[in-house]
């Protein structure tokens, strides 16, 4: 009985590391911020991406705040062009994924990020936090308005060309 139960606690064990390894493995190898965080917002564990987006290592960042994470004062917050917190809890009132477009400001500049945030539940079905995975567009962003800009004006003139401005009084007319 005792070496069936030594048994069974060393395979639960081994189970338990090697599921970890595959966990770590696979958040710390993809480019786009992983976090976790519990229903007030606190921050239980993040992957290295996470980390160098916001320049601060992971001992610094987990069992930490939005506020401080992102070096943004609440005032600052409250003017409303950050979302995060916002998000969050939309996702746990309706309990499924959600996508948002979100602005979230990292050093001295304003990054565009498309996030996928799902509800974590507990064992007894209540929601216990949120799961985000955001993936920074930012660039992406500038290309297309580049491309945008570039399909619409002169490329000698900088005025709008013929196809806009045809385009222009449809839009207006209709």
């Amino acid at each position: 009985f005792i070496f069936l139960r030594w048994q069974q606690s060393y395979k639960m064990s081994k189970d338990f590391w090697q599921t970890t390894n595959y966990f770590e493995t696979t958040i710390n190898s993809i480019p786009n911020l992983v976090w976790y965080k519990d229903k007030e917002g606190v921050h239980k564990k993040v992957n290295k991406s996470f980390c160098q987006a916001v320049n601060k290592p992971m001992e610094q960042i987990e069992g930490r705040g939005h506020f401080y994470i992102w070096d943004i004062d609440p005032d600052e917050y409250a003017k409303g062009e950050f979302i995060c917190m916002e998000s969050e809890y939309e996702v746990m009132e309706k309990r499924e994924t959600c996508i948002f477009e979100e602005n979230v400001k990292i050093g001295d500049s304003m990054r565009e990020l498309t996030t996928y945030k799902s509800p974590l539940f507990d064992i007894d079905g209540s929601v216990m936090g949120t799961v985000g995975v955001a993936a920074d567009v930012t660039q992406e962003r500038l290309y297309e308005r580049m491309i945008l800009n570039n399909a619409n004006t002169d490329f000698l003139t900088g005025l709008y060309n013929r196809r806009y401005v045809y385009q222009f009084i449809e839009e207006k007319e209709g």
